[in-house]
């Protein structure tokens, strides 16, 4: 086996990396709108609690 084909993507052993979409598309985006909207969701909660 040649040292070509037994080296990976080097970003492959870093699961950050790939979680956070530096391997993929843009669908690995899902994360922060998730985050956006719950953060949407409690300064709705806050302001309506508020008054």
């Amino acid at each position: 086996m040649t040292r070509r084909a037994r080296r990976r993507d080097p970003r492959d052993h870093i699961p950050i990396a790939r979680f956070l979409g530096l391997t993929g598309g843009s669908a690995h985006l899902w994360w922060l709108w998730e985050l956006l909207a719950a953060l949407l969701m409690v300064l709705m909660v806050a302001i309506a609690s508020r008054g």
